[in-house]
């Protein structure tokens, strides 16, 4: 039985994956949602959620989801990058680049996080 669930887990994951590369960005949060019930502390779950939730323009929930990734993982790079993403579309730039410098000095090989950080300091 948990290797059914696994699977299920890793199909919603991959089906998830595949609609977002695709641009169904609801499609996206549906499978990625499904995946969470299973494993609702996920890292890379929330935080692929989280970037499905910004490409619907639903930032404030985008902001949740990542904020749930970087608790669930802290050293998962892309979860903090997704939380300074959607702060920064709330208009929210003081707080985006808190987060990108906080996270740049954490992840200094993450030229993404150095970039987010300078475009939230200019919108700031």
């Amino acid at each position: 039985m948990a290797a059914d669930s696994a699977s299920n887990v890793d199909a919603a994951r991959e089906a998830g994956k595949a609609a977002f590369i695709q641009g169904n960005f609801e499609e996206a949060r549906l499978r990625f949602s499904e995946a969470l019930e299973a494993n609702p502390t996920d890292a890379v779950l929330l935080s692929n959620r989280s970037a499905a939730l910004d490409k619907l323009g639903r930032q404030e929930e985008a902001v949740q989801d990542a904020r749930e990734a970087v608790r669930a993982d802290p050293t998962y790079a892309k979860a903090h990058y997704r939380l300074a993403t959607a702060l920064l579309a709330l208009g929210r730039a003081g707080e985006a680049e808190s987060v990108a410098d906080t996270a740049s000095k954490r992840f200094p090989a993450n030229g993404q996080l150095r970039t987010l950080r300078e475009t939230a300091k200019m919108q700031r």
